[in-house]
């Protein structure tokens, strides 16, 4: 545990200005955790902003466990991290760009301030901790690596509401660590499948049967007042007449896009299935790897 809580230091942050993309209380757990887990000795922080993380990693840094840089091009964030920070006595060095030819433990990716050549920073068996999803930019990881042919694997971690979480990225890997990833994974994806069925958000997602929902609630609606207004008069019978007819073509169309939105969740279910069928097949050949003797 570290001087604040993560509930007390998302307060804090929280009632800056510009804290609209501060790191959450859970992304502030999660580094805390992987802090004490890896014990890295040099540390980069990229895209640094008001100093959410930052602050974490600061009062790592009192413990004279490592050396830590931070990156952020953006002025205004600069000049509001270096206020934030101003009292710790050892806190990451501020870097407006990555610093070339330095190697680095762990990595935490929460801006876009990481360059093309950038992954070249990461030290053997370096950990990469991203805030959120950034799916671009961990698809450019993942093809640094293999384009080097260093080893990896993807872990997730989202909260118990499936909104936003973090993922980790372990370089080269032990076989053990392999195994507890997918098996991480496929925890993930199954706690995922609740969410989806009852439309709540999964990372920034809306899922599709929310939707489905918000247009046949609309069309619904529609139907009410239309019977309504019809029963006043012959007058407005007519009116009735072609408001049915509009509300039929509504209705008609909303059916239509229904109809794709299950559809498309199904394959999504269906691929979703497929994965954790293929992770459950390789969690069991690594573990047939790792229990199989020697020679």
């Amino acid at each position: 545990m570290f001087g604040l809580t993560p509930a007390e230091i998302h307060a804090h942050f929280s009632t800056r200005s510009g804290a609209e993309q501060i790191a959450t209380r859970f992304a502030i757990e999660r580094l805390e955790e992987c802090l004490f887990r890896y014990c890295p000795a040099r540390i980069c922080e990229v895209g640094a902003g008001l100093g959410t993380l930052s602050w974490v990693v600061s009062e790592y840094l009192a413990y004279g466990l490592g050396e830590a840089v931070a990156v952020e091009d953006d002025p205004w964030c600069r000049s509001q991290w270096q206020a934030n920070l101003a009292f710790f006595k050892k806190r990451p060095a501020l870097f407006e760009k990555l610093p070339v030819y330095e190697f680095y433990d762990l990595v935490i990716l929460d801006g876009p301030q990481m360059p093309p050549d950038g992954w070249a920073c990461l030290a053997p068996r370096a950990v990469v901790f991203v805030e959120g999803n950034r799916r671009a930019q961990r698809a450019r990881l993942r093809q640094y690596l293999r384009n080097v042919g260093r080893r990896f694997c993807e872990t997730p971690s989202r909260p118990p509401d499936r909104s936003k979480g973090v993922w980790i990225v372990q370089c080269d890997p032990t076989a053990r660590e392999r195994v507890a990833s997918r098996a991480r994974r496929i925890m993930e994806g199954v706690r995922d499948w609740p969410a989806r069925i009852q439309g709540r958000p999964i990372g920034k997602r809306l899922a599709i049967l929310l939707l489905v929902l918000f247009l046949s609630s609309g069309c619904a609606a529609a139907g009410i007042i239309a019977g309504t207004i019809s029963a006043t008069s012959d007058v407005v019978g007519i009116v009735k007449w072609h408001q049915d007819r509009t509300f039929q073509a509504e209705a008609n169309e909303a059916l239509r896009q229904q109809t794709e939105a299950i559809r498309a969740l199904e394959t999504e279910l269906t691929a979703t299935r497929q994965t954790l069928h293929e992770d459950l097949r390789a969690v069991h050949d690594d573990l047939q790897r790792v229990l199989k003797p020697g020679p």
